[in-house]
């Protein structure tokens, strides 16, 4: 292979480049030894750094930041004026599919294992050329290695090289270790009691959309989009980049960016966007989903009539809209428009090339007055959503009409919905985030969250409630994993549950994981007959809990761990399953890649009517 070059933003594992981002504000020095020992106090005297954390302090290599978020280019003149810098070397980051960021921070060292016929003799040639020292090795033949201050690249650039030389099996830098503890970071979830209510504020604990667990299983994907039809939405700290695509502005044109001037609207529709797909990051709050892409649809103060709206609403589906988010109406019993509700229709039947688009609408903040779904929540097939309080309670404007489909929480107890703001002032409040939002505007991008989950999971299900071939699987897996209230006229179905919706999803339609997630004790997940389920990876296990799988339902690949005839667990691979237990079954098309050993007391078996395939081997 040709040496690494200089510059480079990837290392290697797994036998693959590893891409990841150089930081501006972030560095690792290395200071002479002169200057070592009062190094901190040093920093202390140039505002815009502060060490954040002594990496090598004998070796005097400490990571550093700029305190005042300033490139750090430009601020490293400052401290050669106080200290005598031997080199730098570069930190990166990178932002997995949650959002969290992990930072890949190098000292002086990296880790090599070479190959079984590499001597020691060339070891010692090639770390001489590369001005590389042997620190230790242990008894696996892997080896910690530092770059001397006399060579002429950094880390990450040797430790690709080394891997490159074809004289490795892998190799690179010893990074420190960015561990935590894999809880929820955003710094105002704690108060966002509808995804996740514990009793704060003197609300009763659990009635929220249950979204932990349905995490485990996705968090979505930028595949799929939500249409927020409303007064607009534009660039948020708490989007990642690229979330927000070009929408449609309704009547005057445009990309459905909000309104430069403080309107009520503008506000009203950041708010809804950000209860859809806040960022999972260490920013603000979050979302129903995590990087599900917002495509706004402009309708309010534009001075739209209801052909535009009609014009808007088939813009976003035509589009690739997969879910069309409305939290507004008409408030006014009985009103309804032909031009709105066919486009509407169109949407629910032609939408996602012919699989229809889910629409989902606000009930309407009528139930204080004449109690009734707002218009175009009446328009057959779409999704009507109520609203429950923090206390468990129907709020008291939430229209009492069997015409509801199904509540999520929103104000009316004692706590509002917190959520994303406009930036600045021009919002709802003088912040970035507001936290009184609510009415059954809040309620209904939590439903809308839910379906963009639900077609993350599996994007090929039907939401068809209406027209030739009605289907709408999408809405039953919402509606049917609901958890009811009971006879009543103001929950529909009952408390939208993300998690048993998408429980409901793989058990009746399947789909393709995008995590590993564990049944837990006491529940009972029951796989039928005709679902196709792709690991595409992954695992699903068993911590005491209940997998019952149907004649006639597949997984890919399909490599159970059982004891007796209970299933304890499906997974992508042998080693993975054997890891966990002894009894191993293949059911369905198998190839082994290399030779594999079945240890004494541990069981494998196929299927009859399983296909194994072996390779060619000798030796």
């Amino acid at each position: 292979m040709a040496p690494a070059l200089k510059g480079q933003d990837y290392y290697y594992s797994d036998n693959r480049k590893i891409h990841f981002d150089k930081a501006e504000h972030w560095v690792v020095v290395q200071v002479a030894e002169k200057d070592r020992l009062g190094f901190e106090q040093t920093l202390e005297q140039i505002s815009a750094f502060h060490v954040k954390q002594a990496l090598k302090p004998g070796r005097g290599i400490f990571w550093i930041e700029t305190a005042e978020k300033i490139p750090i280019q430009t601020t490293l003149s400052q401290l050669r004026l106080k200290v005598e810098i031997l080199r730098t070397i570069p930190v990166y980051f990178s932002a997995n599919e949650k959002g969290d960021t992990t930072r890949f921070i190098m000292s002086d060292e990296f880790r090599v294992k070479f190959l079984s016929h590499v001597t020691i003799t060339e070891i010692e040639m090639m770390n001489e050329k590369y001005g590389v020292d042997i620190l230790n090795a242990n008894k696996y033949d892997e080896y910690t290695l530092r770059v001397t201050e006399q060579s002429t690249f950094n880390t990450l650039e040797l430790a690709n090289l080394y891997y490159e030389s074809d004289l490795t099996i892998w190799s690179l830098p010893d990074f420190l270790a960015d561990i935590r503890m894999e809880e929820i970071n955003d710094p105002l979830f704690p108060n966002q009691w509808h995804l996740r209510n514990t009793g704060q504020g003197g609300g009763t604990s659990g009635v929220d959309i249950n979204t932990d667990p349905a995490w485990n299983i996705t968090t979505g994907c930028s595949d799929i989009i939500i249409a927020v039809v409303d007064g607009g939405a534009e660039e948020h700290e708490d989007f990642h980049t690229g979330q927000l695509i070009s929408g449609y502005t309704a009547r005057i044109g445009g990309d459905g960016s909000s309104s430069s001037e403080n309107t009520s609207w503008a506000a009203h529709g950041q708010c809804v966007a950000g209860i859809a797909s806040a960022a999972f990051n260490t920013i603000g709050v979050r979302g129903v989903t995590n990087n599900v892409t917002i495509m706004p649809i402009r309708i309010g103060d534009v001075g739209a009539s209801f052909s535009d709206i009609a014009a808007a609403i088939d813009t976003a589906w035509t589009r690739g809209a997969h879910v069309l988010n409305n939290s507004w109406g008409v408030q006014s019993p009985g009103f309804y428009n032909d031009d709105v509700a066919e486009a509407i229709y169109r949407a629910l039947t032609e939408g996602r090339d012919g699989k229809g688009s889910l629409v989902v609408k606000s009930a309407g903040n009528t139930g204080h007055l004449e109690n009734y779904v707002t218009f175009p929540g009446t328009v057959p097939g779409v999704l009507v959503v109520g609203a429950v309080t923090n206390q468990n309670n129907p709020a008291y404007y939430t229209p009492r009409d069997p015409r509801v489909d199904v509540v999520t929480p929103s104000n009316g107890g004692t706590l509002g919905i917190t959520t994303m703001d406009r930036m600045g002032s021009k919002g709802y409040s003088s912040g970035n985030y507001d936290n009184g939002f609510g009415g059954t505007s809040a309620a209904a991008p939590q439903a809308s969250g839910i379906g963009a989950l639900i077609l993350s999971l599996n994007p090929e299900l039907d939401a068809r409630p209406v027209g030739p071939n009605p289907n709408p699987q999408v809405q039953n897996a919402i509606k049917l994993s609901a958890d009811d209230y009971g006879s009543t006229e103001w929950d529909g179905y009952g408390r939208i549950n993300a998690y048993k919706a998408l429980k409901y999803v793989l058990e009746h339609y399947g789909g393709t994981l995008t995590s590993s997630f564990t049944i837990p004790s006491g529940e009972t997940w029951t796989f039928q007959s005709g679902v196709s389920v792709n690991l595409n990876g992954y695992n699903i296990t068993s911590s005491g809990g209940t997998i019952n799988i149907e004649s006639g339902a597949t997984f890919t690949p399909d490599i159970r761990l059982k004891s007796g005839s209970t299933v304890l667990g499906l997974y992508t691979s042998l080693d993975a399953a054997y890891a966990d237990g002894s009894d191993v079954e293949i059911r369905g098309t198998h190839t082994f890649t290399d030779y594999y050993t079945v240890s004494t007391g541990r069981t494998l078996r196929a299927e009859s009517g399983s296909e194994l395939k072996f390779p060619s081997w000798t030796g």
